[in-house]
């Protein structure tokens, strides 16, 4: 028997019971032994107008930790973009005031000519 969590609405697949198994529940080493039931809850997807999806779940007997076998990792960095500095609306007029613009260097930048008129 096949465990199936997605079915397509086309072609009928759920109700020919022909699914996907794209859906997966991954176990690190510790709890995996630990694994006692997994299943989908294929009545969801009977419902009217349900997602082609129905819900997963596991039932996972987790082992007793003695606090000597937690592994104290060190905390990763993480690169963070700095902030924008928030500038008040008064200073930022003063600010664009003092920027000063140069004219473009492109041929685009040259003033057209009016296009010559044709009866």
């Amino acid at each position: 028997m096949l465990i199936y969590p997605f079915w397509d609405y086309f072609r009928q697949h759920f109700a020919r019971d022909r699914g996907l198994r794209i859906d997966h529940l991954l176990l690190n080493r510790k709890l995996a032994p630990g694994l006692q039931d997994a299943g989908v809850d294929k009545w969801v997807r009977a419902l009217e107008k349900a997602s082609d999806r129905a819900p997963t779940w596991i039932s996972v007997r987790v082992p007793a930790a003695p606090g000597d076998s937690v592994v104290h990792a060190e905390p990763v960095e993480t690169a963070r973009k700095s902030a924008a500095k928030k500038v008040p609306a008064a200073a930022a007029k003063e600010v664009s005031k003092k920027i000063v613009t140069k004219p473009a260097a492109t041929a685009s930048a040259k003033p057209r000519r009016p296009a010559k008129k044709t009866s």
